[in-house]
């Protein structure tokens, strides 16, 4: 089980029994963990917190088999600040036709895309993807979001902008935020998939998972807004989306059982001007593989 796979509890800073149930329903490693990170933060909350990182940000694994369109080509590879980005370019019959970037969401990579690249191509959109720090084809052993902004911003100026752009799971909100902070990036349509809402759940679902005590969530978010001079509360979907004016669809499926349909209803009622498609039975995953999906994809970017 992975921690952006639980759902979101609330988080005290007293023991409660339920506390104590899920510290002893942590397999051996996570209860090692656990124990050692709360120990540190009573003598450094600050180094506990940066430990935390650490962990929040390391991916358990890099998937680079290469499924459907994506195994027929050899990636491009952009260096980038001491890292190897491979990069996937799918021309359509007129070159000049408008551009897509698909970014894929954590732990994923530019071939969960595989589905969705043939029927871009054919409705005349060129297609480019890649696969993130420490995913897939791409060098690194740590990542995150804002790894993917600096990646989104660097293609940006190569490919000299895009049209449109699609983004699935923690994808969906590099997009959007990269949407803020750049100045190039600014597609005139942007689709956004399976995405969570909050930063802030998100890590204190991770938080959730290793029984973490308030003081390390606290220094782990000073942490982030040291970094990026942004405080966590802020890096939402659905305040960044409130204030853009890119033409919007929202993709969400009502049995996500990672990153729940509520994520989708909190972003539409801060972003009303959002298009939303519900979808049913397919999960997190199997959203990129859906031909009704897709075809509603080709449909809004061509319309």
């Amino acid at each position: 089980m992975h921690p952006r796979d639980l759902a979101h509890p609330e988080i005290s800073t007293t023991v409660r029994k339920e506390d104590l149930k899920t510290f002893f329903a942590m397999d051996f490693q996570q209860r090692t963990l656990s124990l050692a990170l709360n120990t540190l933060s009573i003598f450094s909350p600050d180094l506990s917190a940066s430990h935390a990182l650490e962990l929040f940000t390391k991916t358990r694994y890099k998937n680079s088999k290469r499924r459907g369109v994506f195994a027929d080509i050899e990636p491009d590879i952009l260096s980038l600040e001491g890292e190897n980005i491979a990069i996937y370019y799918f021309a359509a019959e007129n070159k000049n036709a408008p551009t897509a970037l698909l970014v894929h969401g954590w732990e994923g990579q530019a071939s969960d895309y595989y589905k969705v690249v043939p029927k871009l191509a054919k409705a005349g959109i060129n297609v480019v993807a890649f696969d993130g720090p420490a995913h897939g084809l791409s060098s690194g052993t740590s990542s995150n979001m804002f790894h993917f902004i600096e990646v989104i911003e660097s293609i940006t100026k190569y490919y000299g902008g895009f049209d449109y752009c699609i983004g699935h799971s923690m994808g969906g909100v590099a997009i959007a935020m990269a949407n803020q902070l750049s100045q190039n990036f600014n597609p005139e349509k942007m689709i956004i998939m399976g995405s969570p809402n909050k930063l802030e759940v998100v890590i204190e679902k991770f938080a959730k998972y290793l029984s973490l005590n308030k003081n390390i969530i606290n220094s782990m978010f000073k942490h982030i807004e040291s970094l990026v001079g942004l405080k966590v509360q802020n890096i939402s979907l659905e305040k960044v989306l409130k204030h853009q004016e890119n033409e919007l669809l929202l993709v969400y499926d009502i049995d996500d059982k990672t990153v729940p349909f509520q994520r989708a209803e909190e972003i539409l009622e801060k972003v009303p001007h959002a298009n939303l498609m519900k979808t049913f039975g397919l999960g997190h995953v199997n959203i990129l593989r859906d031909d009704e999906v897709i075809d509603r994809i080709v449909s809004f970017l061509k319309g």
